[in-house]
């Protein structure tokens, strides 16, 4: 099918069997017309990897050309048997199992879309504890990369993880990209077997041929006719190569979908995001055919491949690999816990509590419910009024609507009355907004692009036709500027100009943390002085008589048919935040993620149309009263401001009413904001107004990580009158969905029209908060600290990986796991017909995913649902709420305790800016004896400083660049575990930045320079449970300490004196300025991300984000240009030099900017372009203007770092620029064929060749940490950093004085040396990342004496 310009071929068995007969005659005829080139050889079919063209032939005409084959390959293909049609039998165990094993994948959509749901939804059939323990034995069983690790204790799954996620990113991508390839139409796997033949790396060698014979498979297909028939042609080679990986490996028939389940769950990310979007094509990237099952054949490809390179240099027999696999067990041992398994895990944010422990969760749940039932009680509940209310709200359910109702219902408890409604006001339809959005499902889940049935249009208002246009025009202007930045910010060439808008870059780093106030403010006047306020209205195609309908249901079904009021406002609700990768996350889940302000806009149009109150009157027999009016208004959860739409359509005897109204909403928002920021740990407020000033920042601020607690500490649904909760103070933790049982009729059916989205939605929410917080690392997204944005799908944790589902931490953090407790004011039977009629409503019931409680409206009774049976309960306690003070004294202290690192660490930077300057400057020479201010300021040192200020002027830049980071990360870290130590190393970074900038010798940079490099290290490794981490982590420091050495060469043979050794002067290399040159020249790239480690910065973001920002694309970025600027005279006169660094410069130009156009990531994407920009700089710098690259680096630092800042929110970016544009980016685009694919070839460099490859290959991957206490791990810590050389410390004086004694007369000596270290060194890293550090050592012990 084609939807929306995306190509997708489903592959389940029911759909493709249709089409096997015709498959096989044309695969016949593709055979004959191909047979002149199959007669060759096997060999004939693959081409040796270095002889892969780049430019010319495509990759389909150089398949069948006859090439050189290597031995291992030939091997291969001698014993591949001929490749085969597969039986009908054989295709349904691969569909079926497919079908299968994709039950265990969240169906979360693509982030744009993001729509709470159950995690485990497909098992809602089965009762909940007992598919919790289905899931988890479904999960035990192990793949044969798995069980080859178990044998061999190297791993062969991370390699494979990394590649296919590099692959995955590139292909679904939607949008982030510069560059596209042109051939994503024919699926996942001929899009890796066209590009696999360009890697080099020895472990994939198997894999390059495999892919050269599956692209000669692939390529039988391009004559086929239709698009669907060549779909399902390849979709059935991609079938074949899976059966033939489970065949080599022996898996029995009855395994195979276990081996497939396994399979994708060690990619469950990637796989569900490859099965959602074959699912809904919508969300599908255009003209790109997305297929599971060719992710789980390219894995299958990698995986025999990486686990055949392993055996190989074990000394294993391909013939006897299969069987030796077979050996090592099939299921994962359990693991022990509270529960005997591993759903519960510890939560990772500090601000998490006992509360969120396994053990707590069944005696939490009781005393909700325990809770609910008091507050509710047992009283008899008066029928609705017959007196006419003032006013009316019409809000959400969502349970953040249940305390802003409380307080507008506070300004006058007799006279105003609120009302929960479902958020998308009865009215599903597709919405087209007027400002070029994409087409927007406003409806809840079940609802899609396919199924609706209306379309609402959103139009310019004919009267306000020149504001409109001037709105339009201004807003494409204003993101043209935007979108123009953004594209030079990527061109290494054009970057350059950005440099010089270094005032505007620095302006907005230092007023984003400083000045969040009154950077809104400025930017609402803005607004209001050149943005025209929109006018708009709607056109829609609902019927007068749906119309009418469907507004009839709403009004009987929450009891207002007879007392509606003179003023009504319908209020849905959405989120405004900033830089926040999970903005749909906090929008109204009754619209599938999106604002309802539009269904309740629509509302408020169909209660004020004549013609449809008419037919209301006519055929529903509701008498809306002629001095009704509604008004549509849209609730900002965050900010607590309600907006409202077409207030001058209110009429002149309404306008004193409706001005009361806004006060009254307006009070109750900042007496809202007040109940809130109660958990806003880092501020107090005394006041209601100070409270919203603050809200309000919150919804506009960077740094802002948690903009709201959106539905964190839900526990509860109450279905029925509000009369039930009136004047109860429910804490924000319960939906409230509006209906009256007397209303209704003995079916249910108002009922089942508000329970329905109520326990669908609520559950959905519920549940995946649930599982979220009880296992972040399966079912959560982890800390948004270090997310890297992909492909505008998803978030990564770091540069690579797996796609991370489901909720951060900083939204789980304040929730307690506990199922949701649903309070239902109707007859059982009632009910009991309801579910009935509903089987989906029935499971998530009767099995218990969601506690139901049943009160009688007319008894009171509350009755309890248990497996199909209603118990009588009571309340057995005087509590109407669950006690939260014990985490709110806890968050305080840690708000505290924080506050004062961060100011610790302030007057740390402060002195890492003055410091170095006063002891390189000699300032404090005379002034040491001084016995007050007065002398000692007359005393200072002065002229060194005024005859040579650069150094001084490069460390007061670097602060000022660092200080708004460290700003920005006191909330941006807000519950970090690792905030201390944030601060510590950040104040590290800047203080060996600043030795190096000051230094008036390259002996006294040394300890600086490598005091930056131990920073930057730990910083990056910071998050070291992940493997991802440690290897990157790893390799940085190797090339940090390779920089390290070259810089220590330098400066020996820089010293006064210094003589080339007679074993060096043999080479020719008399002078020894020129191994001076050299090292710098040397030192500088390894630690300034230049050719040949241009993969440097983008593997440097593994870290927290305002550490990405502040090392990889500030200060260690352009450490190696103030080291090259301060000591030009050293090597500037040196030819060699200059070519050098010209030729270096421009090959990372060329490289990363090649590169970073087709990096899907936007941290890595950055990285690389950062890279490719400093190239440039570099290149300034060899033509001998020094001062101009120092310029040159300022400006960039300050650009980059905001970008690298703000990288969160670029999805929330590209929305807007694509809106404003009319609905188009200038990217990604599509060059020719020859030029992505040299950008390919320069990633599989980067990729393919590097340190780790080689550990891998020399020692075995540590499978679990040492079990040490905190302080065991610290200590080993020190000694480890001790023995790594690390500045300042005995080992590093001892080393550095050792090589500089053989490097006078040893040279060749020296060197060894300084190798065996560095060897030593890297290896010890790596052993203290894997087993030693641990993120246990940060967790807080919690005890049953915790709550005390």
């Amino acid at each position: 099918m084609r939807r929306l310009g995306v190509v997708t071929t489903s592959l389940r068995p029911r759909d493709n069997r249709a089409l096997q007969s015709w498959m096989t005659r044309a695969r016949s005829s593709t055979a004959a017309s191909c047979s002149n080139k199959s007669a060759e050889s096997n060999e004939s079919m693959t081409i040796h990897a270095n002889k892969v063209p780049l430019t010319g032939a495509t990759p389909s005409s150089a398949v069948c050309q006859p090439q050189h084959v290597d031995a291992e390959e030939k091997e291969f293909c001698s014993k591949s048997p001929p490749v085969k049609e597969l039986t009908e039998a054989e295709l349904d165990l691969i569909r079926n199992g497919l079908d299968e094993a994709t039950r265990v994948l969240p169906g979360q959509p693509i982030l744009e879309r993001f729509v709470h749901h159950n995690p485990l939804e497909r098992f809602e059939h089965m009762p909940f504890t007992d598919a919790v323990k289905h899931v988890h034995e479904l999960e035990r069983y192990m793949t044969s990369g798995e069980r080859a690790f178990e044998l061999m204790h190297i791993d062969p799954r991370k390699r494979v993880n990394e590649a296919i996620s590099d692959l995955a990113m590139s292909f679904l991508d939607r949008g982030a990209v510069k560059w596209r390839s042109t051939n994503l139409n024919r699926g996942f796997l001929y899009f890796f077997a066209t590009l696999e033949g360009l890697g080099l790396a020895p472990w994939r060698r198997l894999a390059r041929s495999t892919a050269r014979t599956a692209l000669d498979e692939l390529n039988k297909n391009n004559h086929l006719e239709g698009e669907e028939q060549q779909q399902a042609a390849d979709a059935h080679v991609a079938e074949r190569i899976v059966y033939k990986y489970l065949q080599y490996f022996g898996i029995p028939k009855n395994e195979i979908t276990d081996s497939i389940r396994a399979s994708l769950l060690e990619v469950r990310g990637w796989a569900a995001m490859f099965d959602r979007m074959a699912r809904h094509p919508d969300e599908a990237p255009d003209g790109t055919a997305v297929r599971l099952v060719d992710l789980m054949a390219v894995r299958a490809i990698l995986m025999r491949s990486s686990i055949t390179s392993i055996c190989g240099k074990l000394g294993k027999s391909k013939d006897e690999l299969a069987e030796w696999i077979k050996s090592a067990p099939k299921l994962r041992k359990k693991k022990s816990g509270s529960k005997g398994d591993d759903l519960w895990m510890p939560h990772t944010s500090a601000i998490a509590y006992v509360d969120q422990q396994a053990e707590w969760r069944e005696s939490y749940e009781a005393n909700i419910e325990q809770a609910l039932l008091e507050a509710i009680g047992d009283r008899e509940v008066a029928k609705p009024s017959t007196i006419r209310p003032k006013l009316q709200v019409w809000a959400c359910i969502d349970d953040r609507e249940e305390s802003f109702r409380r307080h507008i219902e506070e300004a006058n408890p007799i006279h105003i009355e609120t009302f929960g409604v479902p958020g998308f006001f009865g009215l599903p339809f597709l919405y087209k907004p007027w400002d070029g959005r994409e087409q927007l499902v406003q409806a809840p889940v079940g609802h899609s692009v396919y199924t609706l049935k209306h379309t609402l249009q959103e139009i310019e208002h004919p009267d306000w036709k020149d504001d409109n246009q001037k709105l339009q025009s201004r807003q494409k202007a204003l993101a043209q500027i935007s979108v123009l930045w953004e594209r030079f910010s990527f061109s290494p060439v054009l970057s350059l100009l950005l440099c010089f808008a270094a005032p505007i870059s620095c302006m907005r780093l230092f007023v984003t943390p400083y000045a969040p106030t009154l950077k809104r403010r400025l930017n609402d006047k803005f607004e209001n002085a050149v943005l025209p306020k929109m006018h708009t209205v709607f056109k829609t195609d609902f019927s007068e008589e749906e119309a009418a309908e469907l507004l009839a249901r709403v009004i009987k079904d929450i009891g207002a048919r007879n007392r509606l009021a003179p003023l009504i406002v319908v209020m849905g609700h959405g989120s405004t935040s900033r830089n926040n990768p999970y903005h749909n996350a906090y929008q109204c889940g009754a619209c599938q993620g999106q604002d309802g302000g539009p269904n309740a806009r629509l509302c408020a149009q169909f209660g004020n149309d004549v013609r449809i109150r008419a037919m209301l009157a006519s055929k529903h027999d509701i008498h809306i009263p002629d001095d009704t009016h509604f008004v549509a208004g849209n609730h900002n959860t965050t900010s607590d401001v309600v907006d409202f739409y077409d207030q001058d359509a209110v009429p002149e005897s309404h306008k004193t009413r409706f001005a009361q109204t806004k006060r009254i909403l307006r009070l109750a928002g900042a007496q809202n904001a007040l109940e809130r920021s109660k958990r806003f740990f880092q501020h107090q407020f005394a006041n209601p107004e100070d409270a919203q000033e603050h809200t309000k920042n919150r919804s506009t601020e960077l740094s802002q990580i948690r903009p709201e607690l959106n539905h964190a500490t839900n526990v509860a649904v109450i279905v029925g009158r509000r009369d039930l909760t009136k004047n109860r103070f429910l804490d924000r933790r319960a939906f409230l969905s509006s209906y009256d049982p007397f209303e209704d009729d003995d079916n249910g059916t108002s009922l089942e029209r508000v329970l329905t989205p109520a326990l669908l939605v609520g559950s959905g929410i519920n549940l995946e908060y649930f599982f979220s917080t009880a296992n972040v690392k399966v079912h959560g997204a982890g800390t948004k600290v270090p997310l890297n944005v992909v492909g505008n799908i998803g978030v990564l944790q770091g540069t690579t990986g797996d796609l991370r589902l489901g909720l951060p931490s900083q939204m789980t953090e304040m929730h307690t796991p506990s199922r949701s407790h649903y309070f239902i004011d109707s007859p059982v039977d009632r009910l009991e017909k309801v579910l009935k009629r509903n089987p989906n409503l029935m499971n998530i019931v009767r099995n218990e995913w969601v506690k139901v409680i049943v009160r009688d409206p007319e008894t009171n009774q509350f009755l309890k649902q248990h497996n199909g049976k209603y118990i009588p309960i009571s309340s057995e306690t005087s509590d109407i709420i669950v006690d939260y003070t014990h985490h709110q004294r806890f968050g305080y202290a840690l708000a505290r305790k924080e506050t004062l690192f961060y100011r610790a660490a302030t007057i740390g930077m402060l002195f890492a800016w003055v410091g170095p300057i006063a002891l390189q400057y000699g300032l404090l020479d005379g002034a040491t004896t001084a016995v007050s201010v007065g002398a000692f300021l007359d005393a200072m040192s002065l002229d060194l400083l005024l005859s040579n200020p650069r150094g001084a002027i490069i460390a007061t830049c670097a602060t000022a660049l660092s200080l708004p980071v460290l700003a920005f990360s006191r909330q941006y870290l807000h519950g970090e575990y690792v905030y201390p130590r944030f601060q510590a190393l950040t104040v590290a970074l800047l203080f060996g930045f600043n030795i190096v900038a000051t230094a008036p010798t390259l002996m006294a940079a040394l300890n600086g320079w490598s005091l930056f490099g131990f920073a930057s290290v730990f910083l990056i490794g910071i998050y070291n449970e992940r493997p991802t981490v440690r290897n990157n982590t790893t390799f940085v420091f190797a090339g940090y300490r390779l920089s390290d050495f070259c810089m220590l060469m330098a400066a020996i043979f820089a010293a006064p004196g210094a003589e080339v050794p007679a074993q060096i002067a043999a080479l020719g290399i008399v002078d020894p300025g020129q191994i001076v040159a050299a090292g710098l020249l040397l030192a500088a790239f390894f630690k300034s991300s230049q050719f040949p480690l241009t993969t440097l910065f983008a593997r440097s973001m593994e870290g927290p984000t305002p550490s990405s920002a502040l090392g990889y694309a500030g200060l260690s970025a352009h450490l190696g240009v103030v080291l090259l600027a301060t000591t030009m005279p050293m090597w500037i006169g040196y030819d060699f030099a200059r070519i050098t660094l010209t030729c270096g410069g421009l090959t990372t130009a060329v490289f990363s900017g090649l590169v970073c156009k087709i990096r899907a990531d936007r941290k890595g994407a950055v990285a690389y372009a950062t890279s490719g920009t400093i190239g440039l700089i570099m290149v300034v710098l060899a033509a001998g203007y020094g001062d101009v690259a120092l310029l040159l680096s300022f400006g960039h630092a300050a650009f980059r770092i905001m970008q690298i800042l703000r990288a969160p929110g670029i999805i929330q970016d590209n929305v807007k620029w694509k809106a404003a544009l009319g609905g188009k980016l200038p990217w990604p685009i599509t060059p020719p064929n020859a030029l992505f694919r040299l950008a390919w070839f320069c990633r599989r460099i980067d990729t393919d060749f590097h340190l780790l490859h080689v550990l891998r290959s020399v020692s075995r991957d540590y499978p679990e940490p040492w079990n040490l206490t905190r302080v065991q791990q610290w200590i080993i810590t020190a000694v480890v950093v001790l023995l790594c050389g690390a500045p300042y410390t005995p080992v590093a004086f001892g080393l550095e004085h050792e090589i500089m004694e053989l490097a006078m007369t040893r040279p060749f000596e020296a060197i060894a040396l300084a190798f065996a270290h560095f060897a030593v060194s890297v290896i010890l890293m790596r052993l203290l990342l894997a087993r030693v550090l641990h993120s246990s050592r940060f967790h807080r012990q919690y005890t049953k004496s915790s709550r005390a």
